[in-house]
Formats: structure tokens, sequence, C-alpha cells
């Protein structure tokens, strides 16, 4: 690689888990290992940075400042190249680097809908100024094409998101009795999980879809309990409370909330099933990280899920709007899901050979001989 300092303008990584931070961390860690730590960290919202992925990079936060973190960028990135670009909202700093520094290589990453359908002007023309756009699926790919048709198929690159570095992968599959006892939860009870944001701004998770299709899953299994985790708004949670109550769920499911990162393989080995059927995911990190934990998927079959679980290759993807579909998928799980240690190992060995970090340090240095080249 001939590039000697890149840089990489993100919003957040080490702050929060969602996706994108997720995605994030992985990438400085991605870049950091490849350019031996000669490497610049601009984060325009959070000052703090953790070393374990980040290395010796240099690395300045400015707490959401915008002005500032836009000023200081554009003069700091003189001597960097490439200029990488976390988010699409980056877009008036990279617009700038670009006029000021005709130069330089822009890389600009896309995730999901905050590049699919109409975008405004300014977003537009950074798509055509950059010099590569890496999407994290081909559906992200496919709706900035149909969208932007008049952008090259060699401008993109496709780079799938992987397993944290750090991520904890069991050896083992047993259930863990701390958290049955924790949340009073009988042994021999048929469990599945959905982990996610819900806010009342994004109803697409389909985890609502998934609570009104447990009365017909009770009906044969009337021990079915649903762990919904996650981080939740004031709004949304009297919602998907109303609808536990008018459902008659309220001993079926459990809300654990935020769940840290040093017990999500945990909360994923007590489950049976992980499913979420949403309509708006670029791709869908938490797939591959239930699966790498030996269990079973069910995604949604409208948008960049099943590129998580490799078109059906790893898992099962259903009509996210159905919910007798829902539960009748959930219902043919269990009557024949036999889990067994060779299931879980077989399921989290495919999911490594596709999602696994070195596979993802292996693409990620591609798009700078591609680049270059």
């Amino acid at each position: 690689m001939k590039y000697s300092m890149p840089v990489f303008l993100y919003l957040k990584a080490f702050s929060s888990t969602g996706g994108l931070e997720k995605f994030n961390r992985a990438f400085i860690k991605a870049i950091n290992t490849l350019f031996a730590g000669k490497l610049l960290l601009l984060s325009s919202h959070e000052k703090i940075i953790d070393k374990n992925y980040a290395g010796s990079a240099l690395h300045y936060g400015f707490n959401g400042n915008k002005i500032l973190f836009s000023v200081f960028s554009i003069l700091k990135v003189w001597n960097c190249n490439p200029v990488i670009l976390g988010h699409i909202n980056l877009w008036p700093v990279g617009m700038w680097i670009r006029i000021l520094y005709p130069t330089k290589k822009i890389i600009l990453i896309t995730h999901g809908i905050e590049v699919w359908g109409k975008i405004n002007k300014g977003k537009k023309l950074m798509l055509e100024w950059c010099h590569m756009i890496v999407s994290v699926s081909n559906y992200t790919k496919n709706e900035i094409s149909k969208a932007n048709p008049k952008l090259k198929e060699s401008k993109f690159f496709i780079l799938y998101n992987t397993i944290d570095p750090y991520f904890n992968v069991p050896t083992q599959y047993n259930k863990p009795l701390n958290l049955l006892q924790k949340h009073k939860i009988n042994e021999n009870s048929k469990i599945i999980m959905t982990l996610t944001r819900m806010s009342a701004y994004e109803k697409y998770k389909g985890y609502d879809k998934v609570i009104e299709a447990l009365p017909i899953v009770k009906k044969k299994y009337p021990d079915i309990i649903y762990i919904l985790a996650g981080k939740y708004d004031a709004e949304e949670i009297i919602r998907i409370k109303k609808i536990i109550q008018f459902c008659n769920l309220e001993v079926n499911v459990i809300m654990p909330g935020f769940i840290s990162e040093k017990d999500i393989s945990n909360y994923y080995l007590m489950a049976d099933l992980f499913i979420m059927p949403s309509k708006k995911e670029g791709f869908g990190i938490v797939f591959i990280e239930a699966m790498a934990c030996g269990l079973p998927v069910i995604t949604g079959n409208t948008d960049g899920s099943v590129e998580a679980i490799m078109y059906g290759e790893l898992g099962t993807a259903i009509d996210c709007d159905s919910t007798h579909e829902i539960a009748n998928a959930i219902i043919s799980f269990f009557d024949t899901y036999n889990s067994s240690y060779e299931q879980c190992t077989n399921l989290q060995t495919k999911v490594l050979q596709h999602f696994s970090f070195q596979i993802y340090l292996d693409n990620v240095k591609k798009i700078f001989s591609t680049l270059h080249a």
C-alpha cells in the first residue's frame, strides 16, 4: 500500500453500541493494523478512544462541536491521504477537502437508510465527487445506484461487516443458568430473542410484528419466551407495552433493556432463536453476532439482512409484514429444533468463514490497493 497516512473522519465509535459504532470500531482496528498506527482519527461527537482498537493512532474528538470539528479537519488533513468519511452526514467537510485538496483520494462509507432514496444535493454531490463508495452490502449499493444512476459501477466497493475482533465467541453453548434465574425463566422454555434499539422514530425493526405473532405461537408452545433487549425511548416503550397487554403476553415477553457488550454473548447463548424481521437493515451485525454464538437466526427478506445470512445459507428470511409467516417460521423452527454442540459449532464455523475479522482485514486492505490502482 502506497498511502502513508490515512485519516478517518467519523461520528462515534466508542461511546455507543449501535451498528454504526460497531462498524467504526472494527474499521479503526483494521486500518490501524494495516498502517501500523500511522493514522489520524477525527471524531465529530466523542473524545474517548479505546487503544485496543486505535493503538497509537493520533486522535481528536469534538463532542458535537460541528464548526470546530469541520475547521480542524480541513486544516489537519493537509498531509493525509486518503481521506475516509465514515458517514454521508460529514459531506460538508468532505466537499471542502475535495475543493481545497483536489489531489487527495476520498473514500465515502455508506451503511443504509442514510443514503437510500432521495437525499439532499450536498450528499448527492459527495457521492459523485468521492473516489470510492464503500457499502456494507450489495443492497445498500443497489439502492444508491437506483437513486443515482450516473454513478459508475467501478466506483463501489462492498465491505461486509465483521464480528468484532474482541467479541466473546463462545466455545461451549450451554444456557447461562444465572441469566435464566435472573429473568425467572424455566430451563425448558422455548426462548426467542431480538436485540435492537427501540425508537418511536424507527418503526421498522419488526419486533412489534413478532409480539403480534406470539399468540399464534403460544397455542402450540405455551411456554414461549420473547427476550426483547436493547435501549428504548419513552414513547416507544409505551407503545410496545400496549401491544403486549393487548396480546395477553405479560408473562411471555421480557424486556431487559440495555445489555452491555460483555453480556451480549451470554444472552445469545440463553436463546434458542434470534429473530428480527426488519425492513431497513443495511446489513445487520446482530445477525452475525448471534450466529457466531451458535444461535440460528430469522431475518427479513427485503433488505441487507439477507446478505448477513448469505442469502439463506446461514439462516432463514421471511416476509416482515406477515404476522402469520413470522408465527409459522417460529413454530416450524421449534418443531424441528434439536440443538446440539455439533449444530452450534457448524453454524459458528460457517459464519466465521464469511465474517471473521481476518476476512474483513483482507477486504479492507483491498480498498486501498483498488483505490491506488
